[in-house]
């Protein structure tokens, strides 16, 4: 079941880190409309049960009015949880932050998420990070601090000391920066490991539709999310209920809910367990479609008839009980 959705507004970023998964620059021009996002906003939430709504890029708040009018519009839809992803390139001393947050506040975002490292502060004075701390307690925004590492990078660790005590009490979270966008054309060295592959090595980023500005759809909100194998179709051509449709038949993501990447792993295990995370694993699984098919396609349609018999037992058994209480009637 789709319970979040994040919509990536804009490309367009002020920065140009050189790990950054889209490879956003200050030259990109994509964005979405207003109107476009209103749209993509009324029809998800029809047709799911949304329950939290995203805004990411690119840097968003780069459109910091059209992101408060369409957070507000999202807000009168009856969705309390709303958060917009940035860098904090605003916040460059207590007046501005104060007014930025006020307008977010006002405007029904609660969340922030920021990001803290190395490669974010060659661009983002830390400073800016720390006066969005020293300030987001009057506004009760919520506040998650995003660091991300590489091998030899610095880490949370090292970040926290010069972001000072209004860190306690936040959210802090380390992600691996993955081999993608800027990091891999930049040759960044990534942090592998040998992953635990058992029953609970599910996906857990299942549950978001994450559209782009042009309108496609993609099922996950990791760095590798626009996969071909994952892509379900565009809010402007397909419109929402095919898309939703291609949600609930695609088999790699019924694959992943119901079993996790064990059930790929025993079937190739040339597929391996030296990764960065399990999100890298998925790409190396899925990142190209003729040999997928060619590993995978047996299996998927065993477990294709697997399910369509569990279906059609299923139906039996309810028509029996059915049955059974119209005789006892």
């Amino acid at each position: 079941m789709v319970s979040s959705m994040a919509l990536v507004y804009t490309m367009k970023c002020n920065a140009s880190c050189r790990i950054c998964c889209f490879d956003c620059t200050p030259n990109r021009q994509e964005k979405m409309t207003i109107s476009q996002a209103k749209k993509y906003v009324d029809e998800t939430l029809a047709h799911n049960s949304i329950r939290a709504v995203g805004f990411s890029g690119g840097e968003a708040l780069l459109y910091l009015d059209e992101i408060c009018n369409i957070a507000a519009y999202t807000r009168s839809k009856g969705i309390s949880r709303i958060s917009v992803s940035t860098n904090g390139f605003w916040a460059t001393d207590e007046v501005k932050t104060r007014e930025v947050l006020s307008k977010l506040h006002s405007s029904g975002i609660n969340v922030l998420d920021l990001t803290a490292d190395e490669y974010h502060q060659e661009f983002i004075p830390i400073d800016n990070i720390k006066n969005i701390l020293a300030v987001s307690e009057d506004f009760r925004v919520g506040i998650h601090i995003t660091t991300m590492v590489t091998e030899g990078s610095m880490r949370l660790v090292d970040i926290l000391p010069n972001l000072g005590a209004n860190t306690i009490g936040k959210s802090l979270i380390e992600h691996k920066v993955l081999p993608i966008g800027a990091a891999k054309q930049n040759n960044i060295p990534v942090i592998k490991n040998n992953l635990i592959i058992d029953e609970t090595a599910t996906c857990n980023t299942l549950d978001t539709f994450a559209i782009f500005p042009d309108g496609d759809v993609y099922p996950c909100c990791s760095q590798y999310c626009r996969n071909e194998l994952l892509k379900l179709g565009n809010m402007d051509i397909d419109g929402i209920e095919m898309i939703k449709k291609k949600y609930n038949s695609n088999m790699v993501i019924r694959i992943l809910r119901k079993h996790g990447f064990k059930w790929f792993l025993d079937r190739c295990p040339e597929l391996g367990i030296n990764y960065v995370t399990l999100c890298d694993m998925c790409n190396a699984l899925i990142n190209d479609k003729d040999k997928f098919n060619k590993a995978f396609g047996s299996h998927i349609e065993e477990e294709m008839k697997n399910i369509y018999e569990a279906y059609l037992k299923q139906q039996a058994e309810q028509q029996n009980s059915n049955t059974l209480t119209e005789g006892v009637v």
